[in-house]
């Protein structure tokens, strides 16, 4: 079939509860959460579909429904969007895996004209440029394609780990393995090549491949633990490697899966520096995210110091300290305070002579005067959430913190 005949249509998977993110999710769906001031997670795929120029979109949520479907509306449909998109919300039955989800649907993408379908997670933050995918897909006569990057042996765990012949297709997969059983894999740096969780395929493989499995008794109806094992020993299955997607813009490579606290906040980290990891404002391939609707205000601005930051629409700063930190929309940081190595998500005050450090602010949060957060290891696990890494997770109701209802 003629290149400029296929028809890309993407499937996103918004069904994520979020439980390893809590309390960032104790209110929305893992998708919806606030993101590096005014986007939410869900904004970079929806990013990469439209920049990709993909032709219909559906967005499969499940929990926290209304306020994803608040937020699309209000937001998305004021962007210039060529693509159709569809809010699903699934419903809990025996098919509760990420193939059952999608085969609950089956119905609705029978009716449409798109000839090879995309199934992406909403929870990652990266550029790609799914065509260039798509190419290769074509080019090697593909039923399904597998985007995958390498990562150091001991996150396997967390991801399903490929096994592939020098003509790129797939020999083996593990979904979440451990070490033991993938050492053959590992190369030379310790890397062992894993998937995204971005699957491209023919229309006629999907559908066929999920009517098959939602038959099988003993299947768990997942993409990684069913459908691919059961697909690579008898259809063309191939890797895409995502070094290869060069997207216009941007001078590096970057994925990054934020379902756990730390690695949300390390990507915020990765906005920051000369040379961000990814750049949140790439005119040739837009991220595109709530529109500000009021300046920052920085009263003071002499006696300020603001260093390797980004700061949100609508902040008000009043000779304040902030070094290597992520301000998020509407936020109030009075006299005094000092901030290095933080995230503060949105909507939160930060109280006159207050110190924080290597600190996550939960959104509608007010921390009172004189805090001290991120210095002391025993008092922080006393009082707030404190991860392994040292990270704390400040939110409502903890020791000093109340909760923030008078900004907007």
């Amino acid at each position: 079939m003629p290149k400029q005949h296929q028809r890309l249509g993407c499937i996103i998977l918004a069904g994520g509860q979020g439980s390893r993110l809590r309390p960032l999710t104790s209110h929305c769906a893992k998708p919806a959460v606030a993101f590096a001031g005014h986007y939410r997670v869900i904004d970079f795929v929806l990013s990469n579909c439209i920049n990709s120029g993909c032709d219909e979109l559906w967005v499969l949520g499940q929990y926290q429904v209304d306020g994803l479907h608040h937020y699309l509306h209000q937001q998305w449909s004021k962007h210039r969007c060529p693509a159709d998109i569809h809010l699903v919300k699934t419903r809990e039955t025996k098919l509760k895996g990420t193939a059952g989800a999608v085969f609950q649907q089956l119905q609705q993408f029978e009716h449409s004209q798109a000839t090879h379908l995309l199934v992406l997670s909403a929870d990652h933050v990266y550029k790609m440029d799914f065509r260039q995918m798509l190419d290769f897909h074509l080019q090697r006569e593909a039923c399904m394609t597998i985007a995958a990057m390498p990562v150091p042996a001991e996150l396997a765990p967390q991801f399903g780990v490929i096994a592939m012949d020098n003509q790129q297709r797939v020999t083996g997969f593990y979904e979440k393995p451990r070490l033991h059983h993938i050492q053959h894999l590992i190369d030379s740096n310790g890397m062992v090549l894993v998937s995204m969780g971005n699957y491209l395929f023919n229309r006629y493989c999907l559908f066929q491949s999920l009517q098959q499995d939602s038959k099988r008794m003993l299947s768990r109806h997942d993409f990684g633990h069913d459908i691919i094992p059961a697909m690579y020993p008898k259809e063309p299955v191939y890797v895409y490697d995502f070094s290869s997607n060069l997207v216009p813009g941007e001078s590096q490579h970057y994925w990054r899966d934020v379902g756990t606290q730390d690695a949300f906040f390390q990507a915020h980290m990765d906005l920051l520096g000369p040379n961000p990891a990814v750049r949140l404002h790439n005119e040739h391939w837009p991220v595109f995210g709530k529109e500000p609707v009021a300046p920052s205000y920085f009263a003071g601005f002499s006696h300020s110091s603001i260093q390797d930051s980004l700061i949100g629409a609508g902040c008000e700063l009043s000779a304040a300290s902030i070094r290597h930190s992520v301000i998020g929309s509407h936020c109030r940081i009075h006299q005094g305070a000092e901030l290095e190595d933080c995230v503060l998500m949105g909507q939160v005050e930060v109280g006159a002579n207050s110190k924080l450090r290597n600190v996550i602010v939960t959104e509608n949060c007010r921390i009172a005067e004189h805090s001290s957060i991120g210095f002391n290891a025993r008092l922080d696990s006393q009082r707030y959430q404190r991860l392994p890494s040292g990270l704390v997770v400040v939110s409502s109701g903890q020791a000093g913190i109340s909760s923030l209802n008078d900004l907007h």
